[in-house]
């Protein structure tokens, strides 16, 4: 009866700074220009990398926020293996962006080696210092990018305890929707079997008068009283179900949708909800089933 919407882990991938080598007879330079362009490069790709990162931070951080919010205590499973999970995220965040300011001083250092030249040559005393540059560039790409893989294998871990625990958004027109059609249908069918169980006594009652087969009067008395006791169940869960539409409503007032989990009132209606749903299902099944025989 539930439809939610499920969360899908992502991934978040950075790549690293080419440098292309150039040789000219037997000196080896490279082209601060063409550095420039490589650097330009992989700082937009950590800079998409950082504020993916913080989008999605930012998306958990108000998820848990608006779970807790309708939580009469955060301390139930899964709520605080969730909050760790967070601040993880957090520390992680951090860490990036710690690691993004050592790139971009690390980008800075060149700019400021380079001003004024057209290429950086193997015998030029420039070449040392580029080379340390490049290296811990380098260094700091690796850890930058472990950070990013290291952050996403975190975020898939909350989104993997959202779904194992059932915490789900619901959209509420969807659902109620939902409901009140199958409370329609279900008005319909057992008012149209109602009738058709009166209809059947009456012809009983009649054939018992005009002395028909006892015994077959009887058992089709029988079948009968089974078909109403069936009718009569089900009319109970339909009116149960009523009632806990009604507490939903109150529960959800016009909000259009809701996070639903353990521990909170939501995820209770909506579970008793699909378990009558099911068991009005399973007497439905048993009344076709002595029908036909009838």
């Amino acid at each position: 009866m539930q439809k939610t919407k499920k969360l899908e882990p992502k991934a978040i991938l950075a790549t690293s700074i080419i440098f292309t080598l150039l040789i000219n007879t037997c000196t080896v330079y490279y082209t601060t220009s063409d550095i420039k362009k490589n650097f330009s490069t992989a700082q937009q790709e950590t800079n998409r990398v950082l504020a993916s990162v913080a989008k999605d931070r930012s998306e958990k951080r108000g998820i848990y926020n608006q779970i807790t919010a309708n939580l009469s205590d955060s301390t139930l499973a899964p709520y605080p293996e969730l909050a760790l999970q967070l601040t993880d995220m957090s520390v992680h965040l951090k860490k990036l962006k710690q690691a993004k300011a050592e790139l971009d001083d690390l980008e800075a250092q060149f700019k400021n080696l380079s001003k004024g030249k057209m290429k950086i040559e193997s015998n030029s005393p420039l070449w040392k210092n580029y080379q340390s540059i490049k290296a811990d560039y380098d260094i700091h790409t690796d850890q930058f990018q472990s950070l990013a893989k290291s952050y996403t294998e975190v975020s898939n871990s909350f989104v993997s305890i959202l779904n194992k625990n059932k915490i789900s958004r619901v959209n509420i027109p969807g659902l109620r929707k939902q409901v009140s059609n199958y409370l329609s249908d279900l008005d319909k069918n057992v008012a149209e079997l109602t009738q058709n169980i009166e209809a059947s006594q009456t012809i009983l009652d009649r054939a018992e008068n005009q002395g028909s087969n006892p015994n077959k009067v009887a058992t089709k008395s029988k079948s009968l009283e089974e078909l109403t006791k069936i009718l009569a169940v089900v009319s109970a869960k339909q009116a149960e179900l009523s009632l806990l539409v009604d507490q939903f409503e109150k529960e959800v007032g016009e909000e259009p949708e809701i996070w639903s989990g353990p521990g909170m009132r939501t995820q209770t209606i909506i579970q008793d909800m699909t378990r009558i749903g099911a068991e009005i299902e399973k007497q439905g099944q048993k009344f076709n089933a002595l029908a036909k025989q009838f």
